[in-house]
């Protein structure tokens, strides 16, 4: 018997920006441009493809983190080290009807591990809005809201 999949209304999109985890060669370009800092493009094509699945979405940002770092363990130092991890964008999307986790990774061109359900409650939302820029985690690096891009919905510095 099929277990019948939620309907999420919101996602977060965490994704390394090398091609070989993105499953349509098509975002080759906006890739590229992303890399360099400018996420628009990218983001203008995730919503496309959803909007050509029939997911539409009523607001979307995006963030490269290339700042962010991690602590691992290294056994011939037999001490801990600071390494830098990959660059990757976040990207918030909202919208209009709900879709399935599945539906949505396979319109953008993702592994569903990569899309992330947002927590339940009241601040779901909020809380992901926050973590764009690691507004309430001082222990990561402190990205700036300019740094956000928003191609639906209010603005986010206004945010």
């Amino acid at each position: 018997m099929n277990k019948k999949e939620a309907n999420l209304t919101a996602i977060m999109l965490v994704q390394q920006l090398d091609e070989e985890y993105w499953l349509s060669s098509d975002y080759k370009t906006s890739l590229q441009e992303a890399k360099k800092g400018n996420c628009c493009l990218l983001l203008e094509m995730i919503i496309n493809k959803l909007e050509s699945n029939g997911i539409l979405s009523k607001e979307a940002y995006i963030i490269k983190h290339d700042k962010d770092t991690m602590v691992i363990w290294n056994s011939d130092k037999m001490a801990n080290e600071v390494k830098n991890k990959k660059e990757h964008v976040h990207a918030l999307l909202k919208f209009e009807k709900g879709a399935s986790l599945s539906k949505i990774a396979l319109a953008i061109g993702v592994e569903p591990q990569y899309l992330e359900k947002l927590k339940s409650g009241r601040y779901g939302y909020d809380n992901c809005l926050a973590y764009l820029v690691h507004a309430k985690d001082e222990t990561k690096y402190q990205y700036q809201p300019e740094e956000v891009t928003t191609v639906l919905g209010e603005d986010y510095v206004s945010i």
